[in-house]
């Protein structure tokens, strides 16, 4: 009788167990929403979605502003994007499309949906939602920036909101002369007292005014963090020196935002009539004209890029606590009034960079420089180390009172392809490995100099990476890099 009850009593807290799994919200998944099929456009989707809810576009082209607000937990996805660029299509509804890819386009007469937070006209704002994730979607500017100024045109704008754009396409999102009125993609905090999340990742940026903007509360608390940015793995194409306007950039950091910046492509980012006019990497207060002097904005870390033809690739005034390492910058556009590097701060690591077909490579702004009038910073107690330079005329150029330690420097003036820089000393060999400008290349390890075996690929070729050998130090061992 006893056993009887107990072994009832279990089945009734096993049953009951089942039940709170089932009902749980944690281990609920969410609803799939179809558009078109189901919704007839996206807000239609958006406005019917729940937490956790997944929102699938068909390919096509869609011709809508959509609006996320103070929803969680939600996925757009689209068709993987049509990288082609096609005709320019002003107004009207969605219409079938025969092309691979889901695209969305700004249009004329746009709406300011992110009011009072900010006057911008959004093809997708996020306002107030946590954990949006947009996936596999082209956004088309179609030059429309400037038309309806001082409200500029943004494709993408998470307005202190946190979440995730993925294998995205950016394009277009400029004006057709004068490049103010036009952003690709923005991350901004300026009304939650927290730290939020954004992330841009193997997306591709191509003819756009500024094509990413990441910030935080920079109007009234400037020197707080508000966004933590990952910012890895995408392309930035500039408009080259046949631009009809000047203003452009690839990437601008401003106040109140701290992160990383990885494995970047930026290149053809070249100013057309104004020396200043086009960067691949700016990180400024963006407030400084009003405010008279440069706020300090939080560290940054910059690894891992490869800049080509750009006016300016990096600069950066006032980054205290930044890192510079492993980048690649190839040559700056011609005539360029830059450095390929410029910065000012303090306590900046710049390290392992290779620097080639510059005129000049590194400028440490000090008390005798200034931008638009307005004093620019000093860069104190910079380290640069393990750099090269090839066909390099200026290597390193100091203001007044800036101040660095330089060691590793290599000078040359031939792409050596290889160069083993340190071995540590444990059970396993361990090596740092050196090579020239995107150009992989293959370790590989013998013991008679006959039998070789591959130990690791710099992919991407990155200049500089680490290797590890098995085999024990007392073993007899060879090894060599290779052109993969």
């Amino acid at each position: 009788m006893k056993a009887s009850l107990i072994q009832t009593d279990c089945s009734h807290i096993f049953l009951l167990l089942l039940v709170l799994a089932a009902s749980s919200p944690g281990t609920s998944r969410g609803a799939e929403r179809l558009v078109p099929s189901q919704y007839p456009n996206i807000q239609a989707a958006v406005d019917a979605a729940s937490s956790g809810d997944t929102i699938r576009i068909a390919a096509g082209h869609y011709f809508e502003q959509v609006i996320i607000s103070t929803k969680n937990n939600l996925t757009l996805v689209g068709t993987p994007p049509d990288t082609t660029p096609g005709p320019l299509l002003i107004g009207g509804p969605a219409i079938e499309s025969d092309e691979a890819g889901t695209v969305l386009y700004a249009m004329t007469g746009m709406s300011q949906t992110l009011q009072p937070n900010t006057s911008a006209r959004a093809v997708l704002g996020v306002l107030r939602s946590d954990n949006i994730t947009v996936r596999g979607i082209t956004f088309d500017g179609q030059h429309l920036g400037g038309l309806d100024s001082p409200a500029i045109l943004v494709g993408v704008f998470y307005v202190s909101s946190s979440g995730l754009v993925e294998k995205c396409t950016i394009r277009g999102f400029r004006a057709e002369s004068g490049g103010y009125g036009a952003r690709g993609y923005c991350g901004w905090n300026p009304a939650r007292p927290l730290v939020l999340e954004v992330a841009v990742v193997n997306s591709s940026f191509q003819d756009n005014g500024y094509s990413i903007v990441l910030g935080g509360n920079d109007s009234n608390a400037p020197s707080l963090h508000r966004l933590q940015f990952k910012v890895e793995g995408n392309s930035f194409t500039g408009l080259g020196a046949s631009a009809p306007f000047f203003q452009h950039g690839g990437i601008f950091v401003t106040v109140g935002a701290e992160g990383s910046i990885i494995g970047n492509a930026i290149t053809d980012h070249v100013y057309n009539g104004f020396e200043d006019g086009a960067f691949g990497i700016a990180g400024n207060d963006g407030g400084f004209r009003q405010r008279g002097y440069f706020l300090p904005i939080r560290p940054v870390v910059f690894s891992g890029n490869v800049f080509s033809n750009n006016t300016a690739h990096l600069v950066t005034a006032n980054s205290h606590r930044s890192t510079i390492t492993n980048n690649v910058f190839l040559a700056t556009a011609s005539e360029s009034p830059w450095a390929a590097l410029t910065l000012s701060g303090e306590n900046i690591a710049i390290a392992d960079n290779n620097f080639a077909n510059c005129p000049e490579a590194i400028r440490l702004w000090g008390a005798n420089d200034a931008y638009a009038d307005v004093p620019v910073g000093i860069a104190k107690n910079i380290d640069i180390f393990g750099t090269w330079f090839t066909n390099v005329t200026t290597t390193i150029q100091t203001g007044e009172l800036a101040t660095f330690d330089e060691i590793g420097t290599e000078l040359c003036c031939f792409a050596p392809e290889f160069q083993a820089l340190e071995l540590s000393d444990d059970s396993k060999i361990h090596a740092r490995v050196r090579s020239w400008h995107n150009s992989p290349l293959v370790i590989e390890s013998s013991p008679d100099l006959k039998n070789w075996s591959a130990l690791g690929t710099n992919t991407p070729a990155l200049p500089v990476f680490q290797f590890a050998d098995t085999e024990t130090r007392a073993s007899a061992r060879f090894y060599r890099a290779r052109n993969k």
